[in-house]
C-alpha cells in the first residue's frame, strides 16, 4: 500500500489499548478510505484526522496511525 491508494477497511474493533484520547475519530468496516501517509505498519487516512499526541524522540509527536492489516487495497472491477 502507498499515498494515494483506496483501500477498505475489515476491521475495525477497538482493541483495549485504544482510547477515545487517542483516536476520538475512528475508522468504520467496510467503509472506504484514502491513504495519505504510510509508516512502521500503520496508515493515516485523507478522511480521518486524530490529533497529535505523545512523544517520538526523533520527531516529537505524531499522529496515531491505523494498523495496516485492517484494511484492503480496493480493486475496481470493470
Amino acid at each position: 500500500m502507498k499515498i494515494g491508494d483506496k483501500v477498505f477497511c475489515i476491521n475495525d474493533t477497538k482493541g483495549r489499548h485504544n482510547t477515545k484520547l487517542k483516536y476520538p475519530k475512528w475508522i468504520k468496516r467496510g467503509e472506504i478510505y484514502t491513504i495519505r501517509n504510510v509508516g512502521n505498519k500503520r496508515v493515516l487516512l485523507e478522511e480521518i484526522k486524530n490529533p497529535t499526541w505523545g512523544d517520538n524522540k526523533l520527531e516529537g509527536p505524531f499522529e496515531p496511525g491505523f494498523n495496516i492489516h485492517r484494511f484492503r487495497k480496493k480493486f475496481i472491477v470493470t
